[in-house]
């Protein structure tokens, strides 16, 4: 990874973090054996290509808390014991606003790419990082063998079952008169689109909501930010190197995503377009209730109505960086998504 100074630091307390989060969460489950008799009933999965509108949906859905339970930043950095959902309260959110104001020093330039704060809905990316089955350490220093592993011998139903004694244990937090205790799970993480086979496996009742987008963007985008995040740890960035391994993986996870897709029966898919989630995020939204049969609420409407018109004057970062830095091209990009062009962007009947 060649790792400077900050590297090395920031890689070592994730490292450290995550061993210790998964270390509690087995300990836990020892104390209570009843955790393994939690159902996990009828959960959400935000699926798609990184880069393509995975959190934005993710976020809008988590406003309507009556129906959905999303995980705050907070709850995932720190679920031992397991925390009381959407709590303001809670001594840990304090521990890691403080975590995050060091890491924001730290990195003063991650605020640009990447709005977050301890109450931010977060990715389950964080979850399977404590398996260390998780990209999030490829996305923030370049380590191409790691990655390599998650191509070729990644154990992914490992990383789902381990998803799963997680949601258990937050589960195991909520008390059985708190709504909470039967709202729907809410899960988001583009590593789950190579994973859907196995997905389906552990919750066979999972109804999963599939974002597409042209792949010349997410792709360059994808690997913009995370040159960024690398530049930061380490003092020897060759970009031709950390694009190509970024490219090769999800090039890998969307053909997986692609064959899987045939084997999972069209109910439980729902797919959306990146520019008609944009253009109209709340009609897209009602499709969504609406093809889950998911009772849909004027509460829930107004809430998450109002989350989307908080985004409307936000800046939006921009990639400026040539897609030839990185190692591939456009033609790249053409040639080797072409599948998934035709099966979601094309116009139907082309």
């Amino acid at each position: 990874a060649k790792l400077n100074t900050l590297g090395k630091i920031a890689m070592n307390t994730v490292v450290s973090d995550n061993l210790k989060a998964r270390l509690n969460i087995i300990g836990y489950r020892k104390e209570h054996p009843d955790v393994a008799d939690y159902e996990i009933k009828n959960p959400v999965f935000v699926v798609g290509l990184p880069r393509s509108g995975t959190s934005f949906l993710l976020h809008v859905l988590a406003h309507d808390d009556l129906r959905f339970r999303g995980m705050r930043f907070w709850e995932l950095n720190f679920p031992y014991p397991p925390p009381f959902p959407n709590s303001t309260t809670d001594s840990r959110i304090m521990k890691s606003d403080f975590n995050l104001g060091a890491y924001k020093s730290l990195l003063p330039n991650v605020e640009a790419l990447y709005t977050l704060t301890s109450m931010s809905y977060q990715e389950c990316v964080v979850i399977h990082a404590m398996a260390f089955l998780s990209p999030q350490f490829p996305t923030v220093s370049h380590v191409p063998g790691y990655v390599k592993y998650l191509q070729e011998r990644m154990d992914y139903k490992a990383a789902m079952r381990w998803h799963k004694k997680f949601i258990q244990h937050l589960q195991h937090g909520v008390p059985k008169d708190n709504h909470f205790a039967t709202t729907t799970w809410l899960f988001k993480t583009p590593w789950f689109t190579g994973m859907l086979e196995e997905l389906v496996e552990v919750y066979p009742d999972a109804r999963i909501v599939y974002l597409y987008r042209d792949p010349r963007k997410t792709m360059s985008s994808l690997v913009s930010i995370s040159a960024q995040f690398t530049g930061m740890v380490t003092d020897d960035l060759v970009l031709k190197e950390v694009g190509r391994v970024h490219y090769n993986l999800w090039n890998v996870t969307h053909r997986r995503a692609l064959r899987a897709r045939k084997k999972i029966p069209k109910k439980q898919i729902f797919d959306v377009n990146y520019d008609d989630l944009n253009k109209d995020t709340i009609g897209t939204v009602r499709k969504i209730y609406e093809y889950f049969d998911l009772p849909w609420t004027e509460e829930g409407e107004v809430k998450m109505t109002a989350f989307v018109e908080s985004t409307r004057s936000r800046k939006i970062h921009k990639h400026k960086l040539d897609k030839n830095q990185f190692g591939f091209t456009e033609e790249d990009i053409e040639r080797d998504f072409r599948e998934y062009t035709d099966e979601f962007t094309k116009p139907k009947g082309n």
